[in-house]
């Protein structure tokens, strides 16, 4: 096993490890949102890591450098909208995701040229099925 691939397998860990971080208080009232915002109160037990609070967002939860941002298959991930973009891509590193703003028509076309091309589409599980559907 190369680096490489030991780093995805520590990030894999990691995530596994790491809680959900929801703002304070947030499983209290309804009207505070789950997302995450630092806690910044005075008496605040959660600001300071208090045993029996919620875990805080820190850097130690942060993946490695090397892999951070990439797919689970250690590919890049690229939104593309047409042809030349889909062409200028490297199916070995790149992954690719059709746009939203993309159309029926032209979202098969590009489905069946990345198929060609042998590149991953992280849009849909199977891409094959999708184009005999439409």
């Amino acid at each position: 096993m190369n680096t490489f691939q030991r780093l995805l397998e520590t990030r894999r860990a990691l995530k596994k490890r790491k809680p959900d971080f929801i703002r304070q208080d947030s499983h209290k009232k309804k009207k505070v949102k789950t997302n995450w915002k630092r806690p910044r109160g005075l008496q605040s037990k959660m600001r300071l890591k208090n045993r029996g609070y919620r875990r805080s967002v820190s850097a130690g939860w942060r993946s490695p450098t090397a892999v951070r941002g990439l797919t689970r298959d250690g590919l890049q991930p690229i939104v593309i909208a047409n042809m030349n973009e889909l062409k200028k891509t490297d199916s070995k590193i790149q992954a690719v995701s059709i746009s939203r703003q993309v159309g029926a028509k032209n979202r098969v076309l590009l489905i069946k040229e990345a198929i060609k091309l042998n590149i991953k589409i992280m849009n849909y599980k199977n891409p094959q099925l999708y184009v005999q559907k439409v």
